[in-house]
């Protein structure tokens, strides 16, 4: 027996600004734990818990695993199972519910299978015995694994939301889409997918993919996201005995560039600090992840700490603001004209970028529908650029809008954290959630895809 949602009258306080639109409900904010029990909970978290415990973890995730998985799931919801390997080794899956109405636009859930790699030994939450891949819950609920958050969570949302919504009819046809890369960049899963025409026989109207996890009580929709750029700088120079001074040394060169890099960085932080209405996403974020320079024999074992390096590389992530995009391109040239450096761009596909990542419209029919639903979860929905990369760029590369949105309020932020977790109620709303939101975006007509009235 399915209990009744107690229902909730609202209105909304609608603050636009540049930055994206703020609704905020006029109501008592609704605790994850008054959420009323349903049949299916128990099933439901057993299923996010198995799913978890598939180690789908870079560098060798375990994808055939899952794709066992997906297709047990797909027979007990009645969707197809297709499976596309554009690049040996790296499987997309497309799940599918046909609509009634099959020549409209359909809807995509994006999902990625893999996750990040884990230092089990930092994971200090977990007791004796159990691992980041067992899926341990805690006596108060609190479910420990890598990918609770980043993003299984949303995936397995996705798979018993159409579960409970067997019975009902979709007039648009639903994806859910399955790749095997995102967090190693997704240029071998999603960035060949949206090239092939197995991507354009979906008929894509719009797509969802994952947000992120917020401390406070509020949802956050995600309409873009800033640039990645990966960038690894090398510098060769003089060598010789390390008592000498010789000029432009290689280290000395990569040092003065992470110098400039750094003064970026603290602009941006000030702009953060000077204006506390602005994201992490409005602004561009600096931080040096490689540095390498040495003179080593044995693989770096052991360097010589007398003897200057010929050569040294650094590796700087940059997650780019839309408004900084050309400038940091600039910024770039000009660093590697007065430092002698040579520059590669290792995230995605195709190298160099020519345009920023995507936007896709927060006034569009698409984007209203899903803050309508998840409005009446929340007391706060708010629009906001996505402060790192997902696949969703793919998508908005080719001019299909995409929103982000992982249903996890009041929910300290975890994702390639030691104990990653999310509470069983967390993950049970968020079913309630996405059951809305497929069941409003499914059932639209053609109106739904016309452009936005700016």
């Amino acid at each position: 027996m399915l209990l009744q949602r107690t229902a909730h009258t609202y209105s909304f306080h609608v603050v636009l600004n540049p930055r994206g639109i703020e609704r905020r409900l006029i109501m008592a904010a609704a605790s994850l734990s008054a959420r009323a029990s349903k049949a299916s909970d128990t099933a439901d978290v057993e299923m996010f818990k198995s799913f978890l415990r598939i180690k789908t973890v870079h560098p060798k995730p375990d994808l055939d695993g899952c794709i066992t998985f997906l297709r047990q799931q797909a027979a007990e919801i009645g969707l197809t199972v297709a499976v596309h390997e554009f690049v040996p080794g790296y499987p997309v899956v497309v799940l599918t519910r046909v609509g009634t109405q099959p020549e409209l636009p359909s809807v995509v859930l994006n999902c990625h299978m893999d996750v990040v790699p884990v230092e089990a030994d930092k994971w200090n939450a977990l007791p004796a015995g159990e691992d980041p891949f067992t899926a341990w819950e805690s006596a108060d609920g609190k479910i420990y694994a890598r990918g609770s958050q980043d993003m299984k969570c949303v995936g397995a949302g996705y798979l018993c939301a159409l579960k409970r919504l067997l019975r009902e009819t979709f007039k648009r046809t639903v994806h859910t889409v399955w790749v095997p890369d995102e967090e190693v960049g997704g240029s071998n899963g999603m960035a060949e997918f949206v090239k092939s025409d197995a991507f354009r026989a979906l008929k894509t109207g719009v797509a969802l993919d994952e947000g992120l996890a917020h401390s406070d009580d509020k949802y956050v929709i995600y309409y873009g996201e800033r640039t990645a750029l990966w960038l690894r700088f090398t510098a060769v120079g003089p060598v010789g005995h390390a008592s000498k001074m010789p000029k432009r040394t290689a280290s000395e060169r990569l040092g003065k560039l992470i110098e400039k890099f750094h003064h970026w960085r603290v602009r941006s932080e000030a702009k953060l600090a000077a204006k506390p209405q602005l994201e992490i996403g409005d602004v561009t974020s600096v931080n040096v992840t490689h540095f390498y320079a040495g003179v080593t024999s044995d693989g770096g074992k052991t360097f010589a700490y007398n003897v200057i390096p010929a050569d040294g590389r650094v590796v700087v992530d940059t997650r780019v603001s839309h408004d900084e995009f050309e400038a940091m391109l600039r910024f770039v040239d000009e660093l590697c004209a007065e430092l002698d450096l040579q520059v590669e761009f290792l995230n995605g596909a195709g190298g160099r970028p020519s345009v920023p990542s995507g936007i896709s419209s927060v006034q569009s029919s698409w984007c209203r529908l899903l803050t309508q639903q998840v409005s009446k979860y929340c007391p706060t929905v708010k629009h906001a650029v996505f402060p790192a990369a997902t696949d969703s760029r793919y998508i908005r590369g080719v001019g299909i809008p995409a929103f982000g949105f992982s249903p996890m309020r009041q929910t300290d932020s975890l994702l390639h954290d030691h104990n990653e977790y999310l509470h069983r109620n967390t993950f049970l709303e968020g079913i309630d959630v996405y059951e809305d939101v497929i069941r409003v975006l499914s059932n639209q007509g053609p109106e739904a895809d016309m452009p936005a009235k700016l």
